[in-house]
């Protein structure tokens, strides 16, 4: 029998252990894209009470909050839901349009 690769090695390892494998590669992403690690993920989740630091709500079952960051100051503000996350996005994280869309909604509001 030949001896397994480390491909293989890591290929078999995560089969058997998909957990760990996908806690690892979320500790890997963290790092590398917000600076944090997955301890501080939690940290952060449990300081916001498992919920969207905007609108409240918890996420959806299975799903995890994604990390809001300033782009331009390259730091981690809070963990936000999906919609949130992409609604900020959306608007460019711009202020003022942001409050201009409040504005709208407030007009038309009964």
């Amino acid at each position: 029998m030949m001896a397994l690769t480390g491909y293989q090695k890591t290929k078999r390892w995560r089969e058997r252990h998909p957990e760990r494998a996908r806690a690892t590669e979320r500790n890997q992403k963290y790092k590398k894209l917000y600076k944090i690690d997955y301890k501080r993920y939690q940290e952060m989740l449990e300081e916001q009470y498992g919920v969207c630091a905007i609108c409240l709500k918890s996420p959806e079952s299975g799903k995890l909050l994604h990390v809001d960051h300033c782009h331009a100051a390259d730091m981690v503000r809070g963990l936000l839901c999906s919609f949130c996350n992409t609604g900020i996005g959306l608007f460019g994280e711009d202020i003022t349009l942001l409050e201009a869309a409040i504005r709208y909604l407030q007009r038309w509001a009964k």
